[in-house]
């Protein structure tokens, strides 16, 4: 089942939110005019969701095929520590949270600092030590 929806960001750019969920996964993008500027992965065990990967990509490309003879690095967007992952996060755990998944988990690599700030300012609970991130959905009734 795919869904979408859409969400104003801090930049004041409209982004897409697309979720597809199948019986143990869900894979949801962010886009911005249809094109892909992060995705995140997570793998269902009954009412928990293991983020198995999140990332807002770092060089998108902005303009048509018709350009693509010139180097990228003329056309392209980095959208990262710009506020969009943040606001990624938060959909993804909405989206889990009306589905019906009570809790979040998962592990982090990559720069461990700058990750475990990130994520508790997302509400996470992160285990520095064993690189655990878990947060807690309330379920609506």
């Amino acid at each position: 089942m795919t869904v979408a929806t859409g969400v104003k960001a801090t930049d004041g750019r409209h982004y897409q939110l697309e979720f597809c969920t199948g019986d143990n996964y869900v894979t949801a993008w962010i886009k911005l005019n249809r094109r892909p500027v992060g995705c995140a992965k997570l793998l269902l065990h009954e009412s928990i969701a293991e983020l198995a990967d999140i990332q807002i990509f770092n060089r998108v490309p902005i303009l048509s095929r018709l350009f693509q003879t010139f180097p990228l690095s003329l056309f392209a967007k980095d959208f990262r520590c710009r506020g969009i992952g943040s606001l990624f996060l938060s959909a993804v755990c909405d989206h889990l949270r009306n589905s019906g998944i009570s809790r979040i988990e998962g592990t982090m690599s990559g720069d461990i600092e700058r990750l475990t700030r990130w994520y508790r300012r997302a509400g996470f609970e992160v285990d520095h030590v064993s690189k655990a991130i878990s947060k807690v959905l309330v379920v609506p009734n």
